[in-house]
């Protein structure tokens, strides 16, 4: 209550009409502020405040109370969510205020400081990509589509950085990519390779003559005619020698100088296995029935050199093949192991069934018969060749000439025309003939050693067909 001073009672008197005091209207500045009543108690002026108001004119905030944009409004304290938990509360003004956690803003902490999300709302701001700096390396992305700015890691990478290899994969060179091991690859490396993982990569280790992502293919120097691939192109260098010879028969006349460009011959003769893909093929017709040493649909002769077959049928082999015969000089060059100045092929030694398959003891060194192609290693030629003499007699490309100068010798078996064998290496075909050359000597060529050497020459019809008779090819 508000006592109203005498003086302003006599102050009214002077400038008034006298009247009863208690019927005084307040002087300005008694209407309570706006936040009182005002009356009269015993004379007196007084002004009752409203709840929260204090003072003679309710200019004041009471006990509990405090001003607020010019309002007494009740104070507050804070209670356990009034930072919505994220952000410290302090009421010792009367006012509930809030130091907010980075990442939080508003009144009451309730949002998120840019920068940061709440992306589950679950009320929990938490830093984007932009913000968190997170670094996921060059192997992951961040991703805060979650709320939580985490690294999404590539395929084969785990880690709170995307720095360690998954299960399954693997970083066995020290560069920091993983790569999946065997087992996570799922490589299959068929039947002629096993997967290896031991550089880092998984890939497929190859047999011996495959090749290929998977092993499925031979090698450029391996064939497969059916039972996989087996070595059968050796390279040849190319050279330059002395072809025939001045100690032998009349037709290795001239010694003559042949140079021989590089190219393949098969390592072994021909054998009935690889002949029969080409007749499955359709590529080949079958030998035929020619008496002793036949081996064709002999069993256990399948690595055998096939014989019995005639020239054009070695053609069309080798064509199947993707080769030819090879020429006389391409022939010989070869047996000399590269043109050596040597005899034989694996070089002085006498012949003996130590170094081809010959009649040493009897037809094929004494069983009547063929032998497997490759049986007499130690006769090989320097570049790993076998039975360059011995086993079967050898079809080539040339015609027959009785000598190879036939200008000089006009009266030499098929030099009536003239001409001189090629020195380039090529075939002699030009003039043709009625026999052609093979080489090699064969099963039943003795031990003295004479028509094994590798300048001797041997002819024979085309369209004739022996078991001492196969071929190899050329390309």
């Amino acid at each position: 209550m508000v006592r109203i001073p005498v003086f302003m009672l006599v102050a009214s008197l002077v400038f008034g009409a006298c009247q009863d005091y208690r019927n005084l209207v307040p002087y300005e500045g008694t209407t309570c502020s706006g936040h009182g009543t005002y009356s009269e108690n015993n004379g007196e002026a007084v002004c009752t405040c409203d709840e929260g108001y204090a003072g003679d004119l309710c200019t004041e905030c009471g006990a509990g109370y405090h001003d607020e944009g010019g309002e007494c409004v009740v104070n507050v304290v804070c209670e356990a969510d009034s930072c919505s938990g994220y952000g410290t509360c302090d009421d010792s003004t009367g006012v509930v205020t809030c130091a907010c956690d980075e990442g939080y803003e508003g009144r009451q902490c309730e949002t998120c400081s840019s920068g940061y999300q709440d992306n589950d709302a679950d009320g929990a701001c938490l830093p984007g990509c932009a913000t968190s700096g997170l670094d996921c390396g060059t192997h992951g992305s961040c991703d805060d589509s979650g709320g939580e700015a985490v690294c999404v890691c590539d395929l084969g990478y785990t880690g709170a950085l995307c720095d360690t290899c998954n299960a399954g994969y693997q970083d066995n060179d020290g560069d920091g990519t993983c790569l999946p091991d065997c087992a996570t690859s799922g490589l299959d490396c068929g039947l002629h390779g096993a997967c290896d993982d031991s550089s880092g990569a998984a890939v497929c280790t190859c047999d011996e003559g495959y090749v290929g992502d998977y092993c499925d293919t031979c090698a450029p120097e391996y064939e497969d005619f059916g039972s996989g691939c087996v070595l059968f192109w050796v390279s040849i260098p190319g050279g330059t020698f002395m072809m025939g010879s001045d100690s032998g028969e009349s037709d290795e006349l001239p010694l003559h100088q042949v140079t021989v460009p590089a190219f393949e011959m098969t390592m072994t003769e021909v054998t009935v296995a690889q002949y029969q893909a080409c007749v499955d093929a359709g590529a080949c017709t079958e030998p035929s029935q020619c008496g002793s040493f036949y081996n064709w649909g002999v069993a256990g002769r399948e690595d055998h050199p096939v014989n019995c077959v005639n020239w054009q049928q070695a053609v069309d082999f080798c064509g199947f093949a993707g080769g030819r015969l090879p020429s006389e000089a391409e022939w010989e060059y070869t047996a000399r192991g590269g043109g050596q100045d040597i005899t034989y092929p694996w070089g002085e030694d006498i012949p003996s069934c130590i170094y081809a398959v010959i009649n040493d003891g009897g037809a094929g060194c004494g069983m009547d018969r063929t032998w497997a192609v490759c049986s007499k290693p130690a006769g090989n030629t320097a570049q790993g060749l076998c039975d360059m003499a011995g086993n079967v007699f050898e079809w080539v490309q040339d015609w027959f000439h009785g000598s190879y100068d036939c200008d000089a010798n006009p009266g030499a078996i098929n030099c009536g025309s003239g001409g001189i064998a090629p020195s380039d290496g090529s075939a002699w075909e030009t003039p043709g003939g009625s026999i052609r050359v093979i080489r090699g000597g064969s099963l039943t060529i003795s031990a003295d050693g004479s028509n094994l050497r590798a300048a001797t020459r041997s002819v024979c019809v085309p369209s004739y067909r022996h078991g001492r008779i196969g071929f190899r090819c050329a390309r």
